[in-house]
């Protein structure tokens, strides 16, 4: 972190808990080195090699984490419908999709005394939407919104999979199998799937704080190239 960010993002990631400490870091890894993120509860189905990367052009592979009605997305503590994954990213270093990630954390950091504790569900299910909106898939899934209207794409266009500029979304298969909604396929069991996300949870119990990642080299495959 120390190596890449200025003041400002480091600031807002000693601000951070631990869980939004560990979404900051994949936004920053990513958009400074490049590489591919997955989170330790997602399992990988297909080696890179054989994800259905449309072009050379393509700078960030990302998929479709769910959609469907108000009432799916309350109960779901989705921020945004469609919402996106981050659980599992690859990019191209300096995309501009990661810097907006980044700089939109610190910008929402501004004026706040600092982030939740974790174990978020201590408190009720639904304070897990702060850190959802703040660093986790509803503030990605924003950064993603603002390069589709820069491109004249309504989201609701990319749920069945789309590629938009240098950006391949991914069907909600692909990255986020195994849900009882957004047309999921519950077993797993389709040709789409590239990731299987065991959805553990435990940034919403988890109240121990992790490990510095100030100096931490990056713990990804940030040398593969695709």
């Amino acid at each position: 972190m120390r190596k890449y960010t200025n003041d400002t993002v480091l600031d807002t990631y000693k601000r951070l808990d631990f869980v939004q400490k560990s979404d900051l870091f994949r936004y920053v890894v990513l958009y400074y080195i490049g590489g591919v993120y997955a989170d330790h509860d997602a399992q990988c189905i297909k080696p890179l090699k054989m994800w259905p990367i449309a072009h050379g052009g393509i700078g960030l592979i990302l998929g479709v984490e769910g959609f469907g009605t108000r009432a799916q997305k309350a109960g779901l503590l989705w921020a945004n419908n469609p919402q996106y994954v981050q659980w599992t990213l690859a990019s191209r270093p300096k995309h501009p999709v990661l810097k907006t990630a980044i700089d939109t954390i610190s910008e929402r950091m501004r004026g706040k005394m600092g982030g939740t504790k974790g174990g978020c569900e201590a408190d009720g299910h639904e304070s897990c939407i702060e850190t959802i909106k703040l660093t986790g898939p509803g503030l990605f899934s924003d950064a993603v919104y603002a390069y589709l209207q820069e491109q004249h794409i309504d989201p609701e266009e990319t749920v069945r999979g789309a590629v938009v500029g240098s950006v391949q979304i991914m069907t909600v298969d692909s990255f986020a199998c195994g849900q009882m909604h957004s047309g999921s396929d519950a077993l797993c069991l389709s040709d789409e799937v590239l990731v299987k996300h065991k959805f553990a949870g435990n940034w919403k119990t988890n109240r121990e704080e992790g490990d510095d990642m100030l100096n931490a080299p990056p713990s990804l495959p940030a040398n593969y190239r695709f």
